[in-house]
């Protein structure tokens, strides 16, 4: 939870969040690994707005991400984003 975001700046830290997971790392011995991330991010400027129903778009947000392929963000309502593309209609406020 991140008090004070707007959704364009939502959608900005859940893509600065896939890509730094998703990016290579180096084990021992000369290995190279990789990771991926799903992320599900809902916004609301109602500081009373119900915690439970947030958790909830946020995660149908989640899983709108995973079925789109993984490693990447969805923003709720339900907007799959690739990783490096911006999600335009989300930081618009578009339904």
């Amino acid at each position: 939870l991140c008090a004070g975001v707007d959704p364009a700046g939502a959608a900005r830290l859940a893509e600065r969040i896939v890509s730094e997971i998703s990016s290579p790392y180096s084990l021992s011995g000369g290995v190279t690994a990789w990771s991926g991330a799903s992320v599900g991010v809902t916004v609301t400027d109602d500081p009373a707005d119900d915690v439970d129903r947030l958790l909830a778009q946020a995660d149908r947000a989640l899983y709108a991400a995973k079925g789109s392929g993984g490693n990447r963000y969805a923003v709720h309502p339900v907007h799959p984003v690739h990783p490096g593309l911006r999600d335009v209609s989300a930081a618009a406020g578009a339904p």
